[in-house]
């Protein structure tokens, strides 16, 4: 869940990316996951869903190295965050927090390989 306003746009680094719409303070908490929000789906539960829904979700969620097996979803925009191996946000394992003081208009990137079982390599973009 996306805890400071934020906007989507083209990105330079894939498709459609998320902005700050105000200037985030570092350290500031900018994402976390809240169930009451998002929600979470195991291999099982998507094999029972259509298969639509089942390749949707496999697209924009994330599966986080400290939960294996589990699907995360994010009912807002945060699914928009782009991968950077020079994030301005990093994942402190509760939130995802402003590495730096991030402009108005900057693009929100974080590196998945922090967050995902996928090797470093599989991220070559940025």
């Amino acid at each position: 869940m996306i805890l400071v306003k934020t906007f989507l746009g083209p990105s330079k680094i894939h498709g459609v990316g998320l902005f700050a719409a105000e200037r985030i303070p570092a350290g500031v908490n900018v994402a976390t996951f809240d169930p009451a929000w998002d929600h979470s789906f195991t291999e099982a539960q998507l094999e029972q869903m259509p298969p639509l829904l089942r390749d949707y979700i496999r697209e924009y969620a994330y599966i986080v190295s400290s939960k294996p097996g589990l699907y995360f979803m994010s009912l807002d925009n945060d699914r928009f965050i782009n991968h950077s191996h020079h994030p301005n946000l990093v994942d402190t394992g509760e939130f995802c927090v402003a590495a730096h003081d991030i402009q108005q208009d900057e693009e929100l990137t974080v590196n998945y390989a922090d967050l995902e079982e996928l090797p470093r390599e599989e991220y070559t973009y940025y």
